[in-house]
């Protein structure tokens, strides 16, 4: 009986715990069902590609995501020279990804190119084209030929750096049509489908000027044009299939009231505060990126206050967005910042965060929302100043 009695308790007692680990495990499924199904969705046919430099060795590192974020080390891949502060750029031409930034100690403009494995060239060699000024370039690809675009240290003219027939070879911008010196804080590009576009700062007044080309490269002073006020930096442009569209950043209140500004251009060139038209707050003096899909532009900065993110977006209206806020994330530094989209509805704006200088993204599905690329790829932090994107399929 003793015996028996022993045993019908262990048989009711491993019942119980049966019968608990049963409805815990199914409890804990459908709890983790419910997360999976409330997590971000996010496109992985598209790869997505941002490049930085590190802090501790000025290397310009990459960070891409194909289902998730991996880094890579391309000065150490191509065992190339270290990388300047600020200036960093670059795209995907349809076959191959290519970076541009500047070397340091001699300020030569270097790109980094993917065909299978990563290598560099050193396009002010290729070229026997002068020194680059450390903080601007910009870059884009025309279809057939690549462009690099950067503003030299003895004469603060606009140069490129053009592919073309299988060599680099180089052009004055400023010389060719006699524009006035560039000053070296603000340079950005774009192809309409026609015609190059290039947007820089005068050094003597600070007006945004365009240098186009439609046969040959001209100089156009868009702020005379359009009436506007001087700039401290044009820092982002986009076409939006019909329209070309300038922001920069004014400085008539000070670099603590900087407002953003839009200059477009419908058959004349027209200057908008988008600061005031939103009321927001005053940006500051870095950061501007966006973009133009379906039919609504979006245009991020950091504001000076509180260095939150920030969105300006146009359906119709102007309006402003904390991005900051809405996704409960950290300060951005006194930062660059790079966006990109794909997809029509995959917005991706990458930022460096206030204090451990990690690379942060924001990407939109319906929601904003926040990631630590730095935590996830175990890297290395970064330099504030030096960041670019772009997607591949």
């Amino acid at each position: 009986m003793k015996t028996s009695f022993h045993s019908a308790q262990v048989i009711t007692a491993n019942t119980a715990i049966f019968s608990w680990t049963r409805t815990s495990l199914l409890y804990a499924l459908f709890i983790a069902a419910l997360v999976i199904l409330c997590m971000p969705v996010r496109a992985n046919a598209i790869t997505e590609h941002v490049f930085y430099v590190s802090q501790n060795d000025f290397h310009v590192r990459e960070l891409y995501y194909n289902g998730r974020w991996w880094g890579n080390d391309l000065t150490a891949a191509t065992k190339g020279p270290i990388a300047g502060y600020e200036a960093l750029t670059g795209f995907w031409d349809g076959h191959a990804e290519h970076v541009f930034y500047i070397s340091r100690p001699d300020y030569h403009v270097r790109e980094l190119y993917y065909n299978g494995r990563w290598w560099g060239n050193d396009l002010t060699a290729a070229t026997n084209s002068v020194a680059a000024y450390f903080n601007v370039l910009t870059c884009f690809f025309d279809g057939q030929i690549e462009h690099v675009f950067y503003i030299s240290q003895n004469d603060f003219h606009v140069r490129e750096l053009y592919y073309y027939n299988g060599r680099w070879r180089s052009n004055d911008l400023t010389a060719g049509t006699n524009g006035p010196p560039a000053g070296a804080i603000a340079l950005t590009s774009f192809f309409d489908g026609s015609s190059a576009h290039v947007f820089y700062v005068d050094l003597n007044d600070d007006h945004v000027h365009e240098l186009y080309h439609s046969g040959k490269w001209w100089d156009n002073d868009l702020t005379a044009d359009a009436n506007g006020l001087p700039a401290f930096r044009a820092a982002n442009r986009f076409f939006d299939g019909s329209n070309e569209h300038v922001f920069y950043e004014s400085s008539s209140l000070g670099h603590l009231n900087d407002h953003v500004h839009e200059l477009y251009y419908n058959g004349k060139w027209w200057d908008n505060d988008l600061t005031a038209d939103t009321d927001g707050p005053p940006a500051y003096w870095v950061s501007l990126t966006g973009f133009s899909e379906q039919g609504i532009h979006r245009l991020f900065y950091v504001s000076n206050s509180d260095y939150h993110v920030r969105e300006l977006y146009y359906n119709g209206n102007w309006w402003g967005n904390d991005l900051t806020a809405d996704t409960h994330g950290p300060s951005g530094q006194s930062t660059q910042l790079t966006s990109l989209v794909f997809g029509g509805s995959n917005e991706h704006v990458f930022y460096m965060s206030d204090g451990d200088y990690h690379v942060r993204e924001l990407y939109y599905n319906g929601n904003w929302w926040g990631n630590d690329l730095t935590v996830d790829t175990n890297g290395p932090a970064a330099i504030p100043a030096a960041v670019t994107s772009f997607a591949t399929p």
